[in-house]
């Protein structure tokens, strides 16, 4: 995001402290990808994530070595199944009624008892679920309302706010717990009603 900013909203800043800025970001990187907490995870991401065992399989043991990646393809899946069988594109199950039929699937598949309460840990996806292709298109069109308004004001923070509000629903259901809903709606109407200079 800092990159971003500088690049695109500050052009004079950054002809002047360039050297120091992509040696600052070097370094930061260098950093972030040779620690070996960050590397260990991705290898063991990698090592203990079968894709198309988890795409595929009929039944799991409740020993299975489940990875975030695996469990997260995992309720993919099992929305891609909802949609079909329960055909729930267009009107969802309704507000949190999707946990029910979550928990059935992980019963019928035979997954680790602790994943039976999981949502989806995907904003968009838990959104489907529950309202339907409609309820994520009202999503999508509030994401994109407050992106164009965070470009219009030029203002870092706001940017940030919508770039990180954006990803972040691609690994948590964020809407679906009451610090995420008072959290995202006191910024998103702070930063929406704020008056930005555009000089």
């Amino acid at each position: 995001c800092i990159i971003l900013y500088l690049l695109f909203f500050k052009k004079n800043f950054f002809l002047k402290i360039h050297k120091s800025l992509i040696t600052l970001v070097i370094f930061i990187l260098t950093l972030a990808l040779t620690s070996n907490q960050i590397i260990e995870r991705l290898q063991e991401e990698k090592k203990f994530t079968n894709l198309k065992e988890v795409l595929t399989s009929k039944k799991f043991t409740k020993t299975y070595l489940w990875t975030g990646t695996s469990i997260r393809l995992f309720q993919l899946r099992l929305l891609k199944e909802q949609i079909q069988e329960d055909k729930i594109l267009f009107k969802g199950y309704g507000l949190f009624a999707s946990r029910l039929n979550l928990k059935e699937r992980h019963e019928k598949y035979d997954t680790y008892k602790e994943f039976h309460g999981y949502n989806y840990h995907n904003q968009y996806a838990q959104t489907i679920s529950d309202c339907g292709i409609l309820g994520l298109l009202l999503l999508l069109l509030m994401l994109f309302v407050n992106f164009k308004k965070a470009l219009k004001s030029k203002d870092f923070l706001f940017m940030a706010f919508s770039i990180t509000l954006f990803m972040l629903f691609f690994t948590e259901s964020f809407l679906w717990v009451q610090r995420g809903v008072i959290f995202t709606s006191v910024l998103f109407c702070l930063f929406n009603r704020t008056f930005y200079s555009t000089k």
